[in-house]
């Protein structure tokens, strides 16, 4: 259920498995931010595919404090807040508001260890392989 979800990296959903999705910036382009989580999804399945993994999910603490992902006070917001996901408190569970914050966690390591990989020759979820450097970098 996505109401139960807390977003990683501000695109990936704790337990579920290989989505992500994009909220832009309420006080600037959207693009900017799509950008970036396009950019960091591709990058993850690179690393999928070089690795033979088919799954990864990000995990989260039971009882991790959270909060609204859209925490402003527009009406949509509030209206969908029962529905929607919700953001941690701190990196890599909580939304960043810029471009800059953003770059830094989505540009940098790929993966920590809130973030599950696994194939479907082996269905147990596992620590990843220590190589996360981006290609192109």
């Amino acid at each position: 259920m996505t109401s139960k979800s807390i977003t990683y990296r501000g695109t990936l959903l704790s337990g579920i498995p290989n989505l992500a999705m994009a909220v832009g910036y309420t006080t600037s382009s959207w693009t900017l931010k799509v950008s970036l989580v396009c950019r960091y999804f591709c990058d993850l399945v690179k690393h999928m595919d070089a690795f033979g993994y088919d799954t990864a999910v990000a995990v989260a603490e039971p009882g991790m404090e959270t909060r609204p992902v859209m925490d402003i006070s527009a009406g949509y917001a509030q209206r969908s807040s029962d529905i929607t996901p919700r953001q941690g408190t701190a990196q890599p569970w909580q939304m960043a508001l810029s471009y800059p914050e953003d770059a830094k966690l989505l540009r940098g390591a790929l993966f920590d260890e809130s973030l599950r990989f696994s194939s479907r020759s082996d269905q147990t979820f596992r620590e990843p392989a220590r190589s996360a450097s981006r290609s192109g970098e």
